[in-house]
């Protein structure tokens, strides 16, 4: 491989062991690689996938025969870092395993779904002002807790934007922020 190419690459790989005991041990690793070549010292192009473990609710729900929820993340990330301009671009895929179903009373392992999205923040930086923008796209489907087939979660924000200007004084600064977001709410 060129010198020069191998000088640019770096990999770091990662894990985390998680272990939950409750009459019989439940022992999870979750691998996590990520790949990241320097196309300059301000430009960075990043792949990264992992394998992401949580116990979920067993003390609530009483039924030690539930598995972990599982995770499984992939994502492209390209940054431009310099002393005006940060920029962030990311597409990622998540799919989900072992959600919690309740089918009939009965708590199950049984759910899944997936979250797709992508990312941008951009933020300008200027002697007098600073400008942020973020937009968020997300498509989620879920099968989960009592909903028993593949379904929009009720969770999923499917667009946001948020854009923030800083206007900078001697003594401090001031800003104004505007918030705008479509899909189901919760609160």
């Amino acid at each position: 491989m060129d010198q020069g190419l191998v000088d640019k690459l770096y990999l770091m790989l990662s894990g985390r062991l998680g272990l939950l005991d409750l009459g019989g041990s439940d022992v999870s690793f979750d691998p996590r690689i990520s790949l990241a070549h320097f196309i300059t010292q301000k430009d960075i192009l990043r792949f990264s996938v992992g394998l992401y473990h949580q116990f979920g609710d067993y003390f609530t729900l009483e039924n030690y025969d539930l598995r972990a929820k599982r995770a499984g993340h992939v994502s492209l990330t390209y940054d431009r870092i310099s002393d005006s301009l940060d920029l962030r671009l990311s597409l990622y895929n998540k799919e989900y395993g072992n959600l919690f179903l309740n089918r009939d009373n009965r708590i199950s392992s049984e759910g899944g779904g997936f979250a797709r999205g992508a990312e941008c923040f951009i933020n300008w930086k200027k002697p007098k002002y600073d400008i942020l923008l973020v937009y968020n796209f997300l498509h989620s489907k879920r099968k989960e807790n009592e909903v028993l087939r593949l379904t929009t979660s009720p969770y999923e924000i499917s667009h946001s934007f948020t854009g923030i200007i800083k206007y900078k004084f001697n003594t401090g600064s001031v800003g104004l922020r505007f918030s705008y977001a479509t899909g189901h709410k919760i609160f």
